[in-house]
């Protein structure tokens, strides 16, 4: 019975959202698995290994999410990778953002390049721009499976490869 009451306990608290506000530079530390929210804070660099949502946050480095992302009013100045569902609005992307993912989700965003990389499952990948996003490089679709959604005026400066580009 204790084994058992001590497993819940060790979930109950990977379910427990950790909460990070505020203007000054943090640390991020490797390896960070569960929720996390990060709301007006900097940080250098970020991995996470769960769900993750950052609200008006910088990242200075890189990030690595594996699982999933939610980004609103943020700026990431290193590359991404993302393994999992990447939600963002009013969020720029300085350097390569690289998602394996059957939809990406980019809602006023600008970009620098995007690659979509296979996940192994069926079927087609999709990376729907919206409100104005622009990717000022590539979109590059190693599966040669994809869809580039656009609506309301967002725009690829670069190259479309490996996919099909639909105008919503």
């Amino acid at each position: 019975m204790k084994k058992k009451y001590f497993m819940f306990l060790v979930l109950t608290a990977l379910m427990v959202p950790i909460v990070f506000s505020g203007g000054d530079k943090l640390q991020a530390s490797y390896g960070t698995c569960g929720i996390q929210e990060y709301h007006k804070t900097k940080l250098d660099s970020l991995q996470i290994n769960g769900i993750v949502t950052l609200d008006e946050t910088t990242v200075l480095g890189a990030v690595q999410v594996n699982g999933q992302a939610e980004m609103k009013k943020s700026c990431i100045g290193g590359k991404m990778v993302m393994n999992g569902l990447l939600t963002a609005a009013d969020t720029e992307f300085q350097s390569e953002l690289s998602v394996a993912s059957k939809k990406t989700t980019l809602e006023g965003c600008l970009v620098h390049s995007i690659t979509v990389r296979e996940t192994g499952d069926e079927g087609v990948e999709v990376v729907d721009l919206r409100k104005e996003t622009i990717v000022s490089g590539s979109v590059i679709f190693e599966s040669g499976q994809g869809e580039v959604w656009l609506s309301g005026d967002s725009a690829v400066k670069g190259e479309i490869r490996g996919a099909k580009v639909c105008n919503k």
